[in-house]
């Protein structure tokens, strides 16, 4: 217990030095004790791979959260539900046939609040989100803040073939193309 706080005060520091707001990932441990520790005590600003650990999160009290895996429409009515229930509720797309089926299911269930939707970056991963370097990313992006009914929020990616990285220097080369990629693409945007 004691060095998983001092990691958290740790990464909350690193943030706080940057001028950047954490918003860290839950997934592992899956525990509201554990977000707390990572949040500074917040009840706001975390991660989740599922619906169930959004929902369980919201639950627990939680208020602003982001779904980081690229939405489908399978998931839209529970993302709709937490999108109604939370502060902030985020999703995430990767394409803009997505984005027209979400704005067509919020326009048929007459849907008041708007989604806030983030753009999924693909880093070099290659396993989903936008080309950074295609036209046709930044076209995603206009739709998504030039249409009625959602909001674009930012930007997200998943850099997890540093996992396969072998060496030290071939991990730190990876994560620098990773912030590369994804830093430059926000100049663009």
């Amino acid at each position: 217990l004691d060095k998983i706080q001092r990691n958290c005060e740790r990464m909350l520091g690193n943030a706080e030095k940057m001028g950047c707001a954490l918003r860290p990932h839950v997934k592992t441990h899956k525990t509201l004790e554990g977000a707390l520790l990572q949040t500074g005590g917040r009840k706001s600003r975390i991660v989740v791979s599922t619906l169930a650990e959004a929902e369980f999160f919201a639950q627990g009290g939680f208020d602003d959260i982001l779904y980081a895996v690229p939405l489908t429409p399978d998931k839209f009515p529970s993302a709709m539900a937490l999108t109604e229930s939370l502060e902030k509720f985020h999703v995430l797309v990767d394409s803009v046939e997505i984005v027209s089926q979400l704005l067509q299911f919020r326009r048929d269930k007459n849907d008041t609040k708007e989604f806030s939707v983030w753009v999924m970056v693909d880093c070099g991963y290659h396993r989903d989100g936008v080309n950074p370097q295609a036209a046709a990313s930044l076209d995603l992006i206009e739709t998504i803040a030039t249409s009625e009914g959602m909001v674009f929020s930012g930007i997200y990616t998943h850099g997890g073939h540093s996992y396969d990285g072998g060496s030290k220097s071939e991990v730190v080369g990876i994560a620098n193309d990773e912030r590369a990629s994804v830093v430059d693409f926000s100049e663009k945007i």
